[in-house]
């Protein structure tokens, strides 16, 4: 469930029978510092994970992301970095150049994935993989935001349906997407900075304590929780700069959200 309180009183309820069967079945698996250097490095030389290992990663992934919170809290140590990557969108050549310079993740080198990882490139997997891998082993050193292009509805034509098809089958493409549904909608780092894919909701009576309060899991913007929210939700996900930039506040977006 989310963290935080709607005005209603008590924690939204999000959790479907599926995800409380999934939690029940999986163990988070123990993911060394070898293994992660590993991973990357078999990425590297274009090798694909396994389909026992996809499996594995991804209901782990299911389990942490769904016992979190909507909104993640981000304590970045004295002499410390946070790398923001922004929209990797299957190109696993940027992730692993990144990584080369400035390093995995640790303690002091804390990584946020800010949303659309997936979709137009040719890895999308991989780096799906990877980054859960990475968030495993380390929960408190990796952070994922979504993004608009963790939809189903956007997979479907943007490239991503196909390649998971194409490298393991339909049911791996549900189970990523039973992860997507559990991802945060934002970062908040050392109490000033706030982390999200798209914008602002434009209604400016939204508090951060609001969008503490959105509910996350199947079916979002039809959410009980969520009423009355859902153009917050597509805000946050979808919104862009505007193009102008002398512009000031806000205008609907001609991609029909955000």
């Amino acid at each position: 469930s989310s963290s935080g309180s709607s005005g209603g009183g008590g924690a939204p309820k999000a959790v479907r029978p599926d995800a409380t069967s999934v939690s029940q079945r999986v163990v988070l698996p123990s993911l060394s510092v070898g293994s992660i250097h590993n991973l990357v490095a078999g990425l590297g030389k274009n090798e694909r994970v396994s389909m026992l290992d996809t499996i594995a990663i991804l209901k782990a992934a299911a389990v942490m992301f769904m016992n979190g919170t909507s909104v993640c809290d981000i304590e970045v140590p004295e002499g410390g970095k946070c790398v923001v990557v922004g929209d990797l969108h299957g190109q696993l050549d940027d992730v692993l150049h990144i990584m080369s310079v400035h390093g995995l993740p640790s303690e002091k080198n804390i990584y946020i994935f800010n949303g659309d990882l997936v979709d137009r490139g040719d890895h999308a997997c991989e780096i799906v993989l990877l980054v859960f891998a990475l968030k495993l082993a380390d929960p408190r050193s990796v952070y994922v935001n979504r993004g608009n292009h963790e939809e189903p509805h956007i997979n479907i034509y943007s490239g991503f349906e196909e390649e998971c098809i194409g490298k393991y089958d339909h049911r791996v493409f549900q189970l990523f997407h039973a992860v997507f549904v559990w991802l945060p909608f934002a970062c908040v780092v050392n109490s000033k900075a706030l982390v999200l894919h798209g914008g602002l909701p434009s209604d400016r009576s939204v508090t951060l304590e609001d969008l503490r309060s959105l509910a996350r899991g199947p079916d979002v913007c039809s959410e009980e929780d969520n009423w009355g929210k859902e153009d917050w939700i597509k805000d946050i996900l979808w919104s862009d700069p505007h193009p102008d930039p002398n512009f000031r506040g806000t205008e609907p977006s001609n991609r029909g959200a955000g």
